[in-house]
């Protein structure tokens, strides 16, 4: 007969000097964190000192059996996130973890022999974000739950998010796992953000083929890295570029964070930003967040960025267009932006020679832009001029890049790093003669190099780790 097993589970909300405030079971007591957005401080309602001597930090579920699972059905186990005392023009952000750094090590131990055994205990702590996603602790490539997770975006007061839990002993589990203890550390985390109102959504935009334009004039500002050639486009695993697909604004922050020089990218660095769909995990905060902060993107009326949302033609234009200053356009024009919300930007960006039009007289600004366009055009704004006929043979190539498409120069161009000398400079033939194809940058070591250099905006999160 299989003996039972012992185990006890620690949800531990924050850990005092004296002992830890511990999870409370049942429908009928939810334990509860509220983060008062204006004292920045963390409170818990319906929480347990129920203390066994022989485990002073840990909330007890006992004498459990193989097959057993917390809660049974039809109960409720949750920790329930709220924030309250929210300011009029504050957004909260708020994020969880699960920790084993402050668990005594013989809990750890055993914690750990009970998630990565033969047969592993299964703890599920979950919940569903604002886009309706199941977020999910305990994964095969999260085993110990150490994994700060997105709650959700908060801006009223009395706001509230549940993370529901579950807790099984597999059926098969025996005598190995007798008298195991397990114990967890949930830590929360607040990033209080100070809105700002939220303009209509830029993003990248140029004509459907290559022409000639000048390179960019210097504005007020941040700056564009016009000098060295580097990759700021990525090619995929497969060995394809993907020309003809849409590009997203997550795509498209990223890389104008990637051309700033560095001097603009250490000004305007931030890390947080007041959209409610762009989490400081998300692989593109920092950028969305830096050029946020200069200026160059803004967000939708609804505060949302829509990372995710392919860009059009008039948000892409606008984006580059904000690095100068606007322009008159002359005798340009477009037949289809007349009231529209990136006109000054479009026939700025025209008069500068980064966009064209298309044979009837269109500009199309809410066409979503494709890569190979949007490569097209930064290259112009860069004032980067790719010659096919002087290339080199080591470079990166692209099986769906072959050298009869309209695009197949400035694909080459965004793709591979190079050192380069401007033939005819001053001419409208002008081209590059590339020297020697260099290595592709280390994008996210300089990320994180560039975040260790510039730590401002961690004063605004707090955490209820003591």
């Amino acid at each position: 007969m299989k003996k039972k097993l012992l185990i006890a589970l620690s949800i531990v909300l924050v850990l005092a000097i004296a002992g830890g405030l511990m999870y409370a079971l049942g429908a009928d007591k939810v334990a509860e964190v509220v983060f008062d957005a204006t004292e920045h401080t963390f409170s818990f309602n319906n929480v347990s000192y129920d203390i066994d001597p022989n485990y002073p930090d840990l909330f007890q579920v006992r004498n459990a059996m193989p097959g057993d699972t917390f809660p049974g059905p039809g109960e409720d186990w949750k920790i329930r996130v709220k924030v309250d005392n929210i300011p009029a023009n504050i957004t909260v952000k708020m994020y969880v973890t699960a920790t084993l750094d402050t668990v005594p090590d013989k809990y750890a131990e055993d914690y750990k022999a009970l998630l990565s055994g033969e047969f592993p205990m299964q703890l599920s702590a979950s919940f569903t974000d604002d886009d309706g996603n199941l977020q999910n602790f305990y994964t095969t490539d999260n085993v110990y739950g150490e994994k700060e997770l997105f709650i959700g975006t908060y801006t009223s007061s009395g706001d509230s998010k549940d993370i529901d839990l579950t807790l099984t002993f597999p059926i098969d589990a025996g005598n190995e796992y007798a008298d195991r203890t397990g114990a967890i550390d949930w830590v929360f985390k607040a990033e209080v953000i100070e809105k700002t109102d939220p303009g209509p959504g830029p993003g990248p935009g140029p004509g459907p083929g290559p022409g000639p334009g000048p390179g960019p004039g210097p504005g007020p500002g941040p700056q564009l890295n016009t000098e060295d050639h580097f990759a700021y486009i990525i090619g995929y695993p497969d060995g394809t570029v993907r020309p003809e697909n849409n590009i997203t604004r997550a795509e498209t922050a990223t890389i104008l964070f990637r051309l700033l020089t560095d001097e603009s990218r250490s000004e305007y660095w931030s890390t947080s930003n007041s959209y409610s769909d762009v989490p400081g995990n998300a692989w593109y905060n920092n950028a969305v967040s830096t050029l946020s902060n200069a200026g160059i993107i803004t967000g939708y009326p609804d505060g949302t960025f829509r990372p995710n949302a392919p860009v059009t033609r008039a948000e892409y234009a606008t984006m580059f267009s904000r690095f100068f200053d606007v322009i008159d356009a002359g005798n340009i024009s477009f037949s289809d932006i007349e009231g529209h919300w990136a006109k000054a930007w479009i026939l700025s960006a025209a008069s500068r020679g980064f966009i064209n039009g298309y044979p009837d007289g269109t500009f199309r600004p809410d066409q979503n832009i494709t890569r190979a366009e949007a490569m097209t055009l930064t290259n112009r704004v860069l004032g980067r001029k790719p010659d096919k006929d002087h290339f080199l043979e080591d470079m990166a190539v692209w099986e769906d890049n072959p050298e009869g498409k309209w695009y197949y120069e400035a694909v080459q161009e965004a793709t591979n790093s190079h050192e380069y000398e401007m033939k005819d400079a001053d001419t409208d033939s002008a081209y590059e003669e590339w020297l020697e194809i260099l290595p592709t940058r280390d994008w996210a070591a300089l990320e994180r190099q560039w975040a260790e250099d510039n730590q401002n905006g961690a004063s605004n999160v707090y955490t209820s780790k003591p």
